[in-house]
């Protein structure tokens, strides 16, 4: 389930994009049920269903290994498309495993659903989330985001939902960052690298995704990009010229699929990630049943995924203002792509302003002030942060020392002497997406009145 509490509930929230009608009707018609009730893979025989207090519904779910599960639910509290309270277990003599509470509340045409799953223990609470990871009961609730969106739109899509542990801005930052996407989206065994990174609406990104079964290109083209909330973009198989390629594995498949990113704020501290896949533009009747057909495969590419951002998200933490690098590092950031043992020299084009020939190259003992250099650099590619050590003197840099923070707080230098670069730092987070707008709006003000950022 989503969320867990020290006590003996489980908690879950989902938004549906229907109306409470509609969706009490999936949850209460068996027609209905029977198409999206269970985790994927499951199918269910409803032997019997009196949907009143006082009734029960009696099902059997078949699991894809061929074994079959009773299945007993008594229901307590039926007020239509408001609640629902039942007992649920496994026969109709023993006691039931839980009592389940889910309400239904409209919003702007949309429904809210929570759900509240009480066990008998705080143990047993706890067992009830391994399990049900394990069997990937919660694409129960996505495949009920499926069935919705079949009956409304009359076109399949793919829904997966993911909670975290961490704040909404956080959660945005490794879907907008390419230095951070790379390292947890592609599928387990395999690597990313961006080609192009251009995150931005209107523009795209092409990477390639390299593994045993070979190497793919994919291009992603972004239509809406809203912080911290939202993203959109469509994504094609192409080939090294860009130009539409066959999926691997499969002779059917959609040429254009478009995915919506939903981030939701579940508490402080916790995010919602709701992914939706869908084909876009023209399709065959043979694309589209490829694509529902492997709704299994791409719940477990989608949690493979997630599961490799769950650490990343608890090991990162935003950069702290004038925190001094505890191993004593120098820094450099940029968006240049360097190998170790490269050398960043002065004399060529500046990273800021009007880009007139650098004169220095810049350091810093910061991991935070490196994060802006990363982030403000000119340039396509992700943002980059390297580990540094200078070939010659090194000084203060006058333009933060002597003109905002005297005594060098923020640890930043410069020199006339080459960098050379001794690896690159990857556990790195950047910015929130606000603070870095408000920074680029203020340099685009200095811009504006004549002043460049750095005076080399």
């Amino acid at each position: 389930m989503a969320a867990s509490t020290s006590s003996n509930e489980i908690r879950l929230t989902r938004v549906y994009d229907a109306p409470v009608r509609v969706v009490w009707d999936a949850w209460t018609i068996p027609a209905q049920v029977e198409q999206w009730w269970g985790p994927r893979g499951f199918t269910i025989t409803t032997h019997g269903r009196d949907l009143r207090v006082g009734g029960s519904w009696r099902f059997t779910m078949h699991g894809p290994g061929g074994v079959d599960y009773p299945n007993v639910t008594r229901y307590l509290v039926v007020e239509p498309h408001r609640q629902l309270v039942y007992d649920h277990g496994a026969t109709e003599d023993g006691p039931p495993s839980f009592r389940v509470t889910v309400t239904f509340a409209e919003e702007g045409g949309r429904t809210r659903m929570d759900l509240t799953m009480t066990l008998p223990t705080p143990e047993a609470a706890r067992e009830a989330v391994k399990f049900v990871k394990r069997a990937g009961g919660e694409s129960t609730w996505d495949r009920l985001a499926e069935h919705l969106a079949q009956a409304e739109r009359g076109a399949p899509t793919f829904v997966i939902n993911r909670s975290f542990d961490a704040p909404i801005a956080r959660v945005f930052e490794m879907w907008a960052n390419p230095a951070h996407l790379a390292r947890w989206l592609p599928p387990a065994g395999t690597t990313m690298r961006f080609l192009r990174a251009d995150l931005a609406v209107g523009k795209s990104a092409l990477f390639v995704i390299t593994g045993a079964h070979g190497t793919m290109h994919v291009r992603a083209e972004y239509v809406v990009i809203d912080p911290p909330r939202r993203l959109v973009y469509t994504q094609q198989f192409v080939d090294e010229r860009e130009q539409p390629a066959a999926a691997p594995g499969t002779a059917a498949w959609p040429p254009t699929l478009r995915n919506t990113v939903l981030l939701a704020e579940e508490g402080p501290g916790r995010t919602r990630v709701t992914v939706t896949t869908e084909p876009h533009g023209e399709a065959t009747a043979a694309e589209l049943a490829a694509f529902v057909g492997e709704r299994p495969g791409m719940t477990i590419g989608w949690t493979g995924s997630f599961d490799a951002l769950e650490p990343l998200l608890a090991a990162l933490q935003p950069p702290t203002p004038f925190a001094p690098d505890p191993e004593g590092r120098l820094f450099h950031g940029t968006k240049a792509a360097l190998a170790p043992g490269a050398l960043i020299e002065p004399g060529r084009s500046s990273n800021y302003g009007q880009r007139k020939e650098a004169a220095f190259v810049y350091l810093t003992g910061t991991l935070d002030a490196a994060t802006w250099g990363a982030e403000l650099a000119v340039g396509d590619g992700p943002g980059r942060i390297y580990v540094v050590e200078p070939t010659g003197p090194i000084e203060d840099d006058p333009n933060l020392t002597d003109q905002k923070f005297p005594g060098n707080p923020t640890r930043s230098y410069r020199t006339r002497a080459p960098l050379r670069v001794v690896g690159e730092l990857t556990a790195w987070t950047g910015h929130a997406p606000e603070q870095l707008q408000a920074m680029r709006d203020h340099l685009a003000r200095l811009a504006a009145q004549g002043v460049e950022a750095i005076e080399d």
